[in-house]
């Protein structure tokens, strides 16, 4: 951040660096979710086991080739994903998904408006999956400017647990 300029950046998932200072800004939920037409035509997965038999579109991104998922009962299940398509452009996944070639586990803030149009619809949901979340991180020795405290903090509460992108699923 320093050296290129930033006086601050937001960052989603674990935070490897202690030399910067950092705010949570907000829960990142994931989904695992196919389109009506992908689920008609392969079969609606009912256990974390059927998800074996899917071809996936993997979010690259994350670098997680293992879905964890965790039932009613607390019962742990990992999955590996069959990903027939990798691509770190969660935009373009969706709308694969949405298209029919494939399941997704992606985050909802990235698939939010398909789910919320039916374009995509969740799957196991009576699975608990793993969360993150999202940090603004600055320099820890540094001066933070007023403007970019006031950023964070708007950031903070425009989205925090609840964040506009989980309420509509």
């Amino acid at each position: 951040l320093v050296e290129e300029g930033y006086e601050l950046a937001v960052r989603i998932g674990e935070l490897q660096d202690s030399s910067y200072q950092a705010k949570r800004l907000a829960l990142i939920r994931f989904v695992l979710c196919a389109s009506p037409a992908y689920l008609t035509q392969n079969g609606t997965p009912e256990s974390p086991a059927d998800l074996s038999q899917h071809e996936f579109l993997q979010y690259s991104l994350s670098r997680q080739n293992t879905i964890h998922l965790t039932n009613s009962q607390g019962q742990k299940h990992s999955i590996e994903m069959n990903a027939k398509i990798k691509a770190s452009n969660g935009s373009f996944l969706v709308e694969m998904a949405a298209k029919g070639h494939g399941m997704i586990y992606i985050p909802t803030f990235i698939a939010h408006h398909k789910l919320s149009t039916g374009e995509l619809v969740c799957v196991l949901k009576d699975h608990q999956l793993p969360t993150i979340n999202a940090y603004a991180v600055y320099p820890n020795n540094r001066f933070l400017s007023q403007r970019c405290r006031y950023f964070i903090d708007f950031l903070a509460e425009r989205f925090g647990d609840e964040p506009y992108w989980d309420q509509a699923n």
